[in-house]
């Protein structure tokens, strides 16, 4: 709390040829005070007494000496105020932490001794009182020294947490002694009562008689009525005469005396309450209760020898959905001991045991517990507000073994031990549920809370449904200093781990599913700092994805609507408002092939690179909204979806050893990689139109190389020509283009499948015709629709219209993965001309990992030869076995053949630089 000035400016002021007046002004940084005109201090003092021994003569006596001037001096006290609280919250959370006023709320009021009128008025957006809040309050004050009236109206009053009363008006008119209360609300709803004062013959102070009549609220959807009641309040006793709230055969009697006197009493009755009536509806506790409470309260001789006797039973007792039985409360003063003996219960006519069962006692001087407490099957789902954010659909069964409740209610001690029997719960941020099994249980000490041998199994999500699934262990304990200043320390490892399985609506950060091969986790820190330190390896069925355009959302909306928001909501924060949770979140995250990250530049047009590879990434995630990765992640196999303004895509392979760096920004990181879109069969006679290139086909490699940032990349294109005779001086001539005319036959050979002619040869993009145009935009939207059959098979159509020259053509391109990744298929059939079967053609790869590391495989293919290389033949076919192996130098490679066949391990500490062979 920290006030920077206080100003204080008394002055006189004059307008035109009037009287001056005097002016004083207060500003500080809290409220801001003004008032102007005339005034006397000393008259005004005695004006002030003069109302009060008016509005209230039992309590304000008016002295003799007070009467005589006030009948004397001549009233000039004419003047106008206004006060602005500007913000006075950390002055009333320091001595007063149970009010709390509306920023910039202004009460403005006039004084007029002459005319002997009061008035004030009052803007409150927000008011809270000790139980009670208003919400949008205009108050409206008029009267004179003999009689105040006061007015006001508020958008809802709520009284106890759960009674609202939209639409609240209120009228009260204070004189002579007497009070008189009005107020009504929505419904149809009234409260209506008159307090009078009264001086009591030889007492000093005065009573307060107040006389209900008869009215009626609503709580939920049931209206009660309050009978004719009073209520005496003096400075020796409290006596209630009948006053009763009843609806239908429910009610609340209360009726009797607390004094001084041993023989007076006080007695309540309440028969069949139902607990919803009593809690807010729109579950703002966090806690929905039901059941039907009858019960019975006793208080006698509360002043000298008490006698406190509480009877109390809920019959079908639910806490957040979970039954809890007929629950019964028995309480009992102790005359002996001076304590209230208690007993708790709940039971279950069909069953023996129950699942609550708390016995002792507690000392009101001093605040002693002593209490055994035996849980049997109780559900920690009641503690399900309190972890709200973190955790969810808590279901937790435990049970104690005479545990012990025992210090001060300001210190309590508890000692025992409790076992969790089943259940489990859901951490909402990563989309994962765990459930407790095996042996386990918590250790209560003094001021230390201790984990042993707790196991949680994880709920199997569908990506892992395939996966032999491990358990966690859980270690640790919680310190706090008698349940105040709670810290803890936990740790958890296991292997095969699922701990994320969430979708794009749940993180703007990133989403996907994560198995942790190898997971070991350190949460420490309070209820309101939280830090867990991770490190994990990724396992199988791990898909990890950053949204790298995090308004690409928006386009899925047809509008937006601009909602005026009703300034009772606004207001709601003041009564909802919680101590903010802190987390960090830093993930030490070993990334191996099993895992696939995805980067996200446009979801809907499908704009994502996928990738499987090798990294060691730390990554730094808190509430406040920082998102950080460091480290180097090299791509083993990945996929470029490469979209053009939506109008056609192009799914590239990315090669194998490009790299992304992150060193800070997710957004910022550096990129080299290299994609490549294979075309099955390209022409080379639209490429060089010549006599010996008439018929020659072949395979062509289309390269997008991505480097720099990775929101703006720097690319470039590239094309290489295989499996024809004549590669090499094609590819030579296509290096040799400039990187315009490069741009353009990647252009052509993305949009039509086909070679422009090189420069010299008399045709460009211009001469494309509108059908092959429209074949390749047929194809396209052919392939989206394709796309969306099968996660499992990728499938693909090329569709080129005829012309003159050429035939039409129409391919398929088939590709899948089986047995887990171990076999790839893909495959290719066209027909071009549909004249006869010879024009028929298809090609078949397969390639088949022979390990799991995938170092030794065989490939087998069937394709269309080529007819100038391979003559007539219409077909070639092969079979390789090929192994694969990374070393530094022949040297190591020997060494590390030579140590494993005498099984040594191999230690590859000194690796200068990379060298990959295949054989």
């Amino acid at each position: 709390m920290a006030t920077d000035s206080i100003v204080l400016i008394s002055k006189f002021r004059q307008y035109n040829n009037k009287k001056p007046e005097k002016q004083i002004t207060l500003s500080s940084d809290a409220a801001d005070f003004e008032l102007f005109g005339w005034f006397n201090s000393q008259e005004l003092i005695r004006e002030a007494k003069v109302a009060m021994a008016s509005y209230l003569p039992s309590y304000f006596t008016l002295s003799a000496a007070d009467s005589l001037a006030n009948e004397q001096i001549i009233h000039q006290n004419n003047f106008n105020w206004s006060l602005n609280f500007k913000d006075i919250k950390p002055y009333t959370d320091l001595f007063f932490p149970a009010f709390e006023i509306e920023k910039n709320t202004l009460f403005l009021g006039n004084y007029n001794s002459e005319e002997k009128d009061i008035s004030f008025a009052g803007m409150v957006p927000y008011l809270r009182l000790p139980g009670a809040a208003f919400f949008d309050l205009r108050i409206f004050g008029q009267g004179s020294p003999e009689e105040m009236n006061i007015s006001g109206k508020a958008q809802q009053f709520e009284a106890a947490g759960f009674v609202k009363m939209p639409n609240f008006h209120l009228n009260a008119v204070l004189k002579a002694d007497s009070l008189e209360f009005k107020s009504s609300w929505a419904k149809s709803d009234s409260l209506i009562f008159i307090s009078k004062f009264e001086k009591l013959p030889g007492k000093s102070t005065a009573q307060i008689r107040t006389d209900f009549k008869p009215s009626r609220i609503t709580i939920g959807n049931d209206r009660w009525n309050i009978k004719k009641s009073s209520v005496i309040i003096d400075s020796t006793a409290i006596t209630i005469n009948d006053f009763i709230v009843f609806n239908n055969h429910k009610g609340i009697k209360v009726w009797g005396k607390v004094s001084e006197n041993p023989d007076d009493s006080l007695n309540m009755v309440f028969r069949y309450l139902e607990l919803e009536d009593f809690t807010s509806k729109d579950n703002s506790t966090g806690f929905a209760l039901k059941g039907v409470m009858n019960g019975d309260l006793l208080l006698k001789n509360v002043y000298n020898d008490p006698v406190f006797i509480l009877k109390d039973s809920i019959i079908n007792f639910f806490v957040n959905g979970e039954k809890y039985d007929d629950f019964h409360l028995y309480s009992t003063w102790n005359k002996t001991y001076e304590n209230i003996d208690v007993k708790i219960h709940t039971k279950n006519p069909k069953l023996k045991r129950q699942k609550i069962d708390i016995s002792g006692n507690y000392t009101p001087k001093g605040g002693y517990l002593d209490f055994i407490v035996n849980l049997d099957t109780f559900n920690l789902s009641v503690l399900q507000p309190v972890l709200k954010g973190v955790v969810s659909n808590l279901n937790l069964k435990t049970s104690t073994e005479m545990m012990l409740i025992s210090g001060t209610v300001q210190k309590p001690i508890i000692f025992g031990v409790m076992r969790f029997v089943s259940g489990g719960a859901s951490v909402d941020f990563l989309g994962t549920r765990y459930s407790v099994t095996g042996k386990n249980k918590i250790i209560f000490d003094e001021n230390v809370i201790i984990f042993d041998g707790l196991q949680l199994k994880p709920d199997i999500p569908k990506f892992a449904r395939n996966i032999e699934i491990g358990n966690a262990k859980v270690s640790g304990k919680i310190m706090h200093n008698y349940f105040a200043n709670i810290n803890f320390d936990v740790a958890l490892s296991g292997n095969n781990i699922p701990i994320l399985d969430t979708h794009e609506t749940d993180s703007s950060f990133f989403f996907g599913t994560a198995l942790a091969e190898r997971l070991v986790v350190n949460a420490y820190g309070n209820l309101e700092n939280i830090t867990a330190d991770i490190s994990a390896k990724t396992g199988k069925g791990t898909r990890f994805a950053v949204p790298l355009a995090g308004t690409s959302q928006l386009y899925e909306s047809d509008f937006i609507s601009f909602v005026n928001i009703d300034s009772t909501l606004l207001t709601q924060k003041h009564i909802k408002s919680k101590k903010k949770l802190n987390y960090k979140l830093n993930l030490n995250l070993e990334a191996t092939p099993d895992a696939e990250m995805q980067l996200i530049f446009d979801a809907r047009a499908g704009d994502i690179i996928k990738g499987k590879g090798y990294g060691d990434l730390k990554i730094e995630i808190d509430n406040a909204g920082t998102f950080n990765m460091f480290g180097d992640y090299t791509i083993e196999e990945g996929s470029y979806l490469f979209t053009l303004q939506r109008l056609f895509s192009k799914k590239f392979s990315v090669m194998r050893g490009g790299t992304i760096n992150w060193e800070g920004d997710p957004f910022n990181a550096q990129i080299d990689l290299d994609a490549v879109y294979n075309i099955k069969k390209a022409s080379l006679y639209d490429l060089i139109p010549e006599e010996d290139h008439i018929g020659l086909s072949s395979p062509v490699d289309c390269h997008l190389y991505m480097t720099d940032k990775l929101l703006k990349p720097q690319i470039t294109f590239g094309v290489d020509v295989n499996s024809t005779s004549q590669s090499e001086d094609i590819n030579g001539r296509l290096k040799s283009l400039s990187s315009d005319d490069l741009n353009k036959q990647m252009l052509s050979l993305l949009v039509l499948n086909k070679f422009q002619p090189l420069p010299g040869y008399g045709s460009d993009m211009s001469n494309i015709s509108a059908g092959q145009g429209t074949g390749e935009l047929i194809s396209n939207q052919l392939n989206v629709w394709l796309s969306q059959i099968s996660d499992n098979f990728d499938v693909g159509v090329n569709y080129q219209m005829g012309d003159s020259i050429k035939n039409t053509q129409v391919e398929l391109a088939v590709s899948t993965k089986l047995w887990d990744d171990r076999i790839t298929v893909n495959s290719n059939v066209g027909v071009a001309g549909l004249q006869s079967s010879s024009d028929f053609k298809g090609d078949l790869n397969v390639d088949v990992k022979l390990n799991k590391t995938g170092k030794v495989r065989m490939k087998a293919f069937a394709q269309t030869a080529d007819p100038i290389q391979y003559g007539s033949s219409a077909y070639t076919q092969g079979i390789g076995l090929f192994f694969r192996e990374e070393f530094n130098s022949f040297k190591e490679l020997l060494i590390r053949y030579r140590q494993k066949f005498s099984r040594h391990k191999y230690d590859p500490n000194t690796v200068k630089s990379k060298d990959t062979t295949d054989y």
